[in-house]
C-alpha cells in the first residue's frame, strides 16, 4: 500500500486529530514502514497441524444477569462532518 498525504489526512480526519503540515509529512514514512511490516506478515506461510484447524479457542458463551441498565451502554451520538 503506498502511503501519502491524502491517506494521513483521511486517518488523522477518522481520528479526529488535527495535524499540521510537518507532522503529516512525518507521519507519511512511519506509515509506510508499518505497512510493509503488516504486508510480510501477511505473505508469511503458516502450517497448521490438523488438531489446531479443529480445535475449538473460544470459550462457551454463557449469559448472565445484570442490575446495569441499558442507558450505561449508550455513547455519545457522533456528529459526522462531509
Amino acid at each position: 500500500m503506498k502511503v501519502d498525504q491524502e491517506l494521513i489526512k483521511k486517518i488523522a480526519t477518522l481520528s479526529r486529530i488535527e495535524l499540521k503540515e510537518s507532522e503529516i509529512q512525518q507521519f507519511i514514512p512511519e506509515f509506510q514502514e508499518i505497512f510493509d511490516l503488516f504486508s510480510k506478515i501477511d505473505s508469511l506461510k503458516i502450517k497448521q497441524t490438523e488438531e489446531e484447524k479443529t480445535q475449538n479457542i473460544l470459550r462457551e458463551d454463557k449469559v448472565k444477569e445484570t442490575n446495569l441498565s441499558k442507558e450505561y451502554y449508550k455513547g455519545p451520538k457522533i456528529k459526522w462532518k462531509k
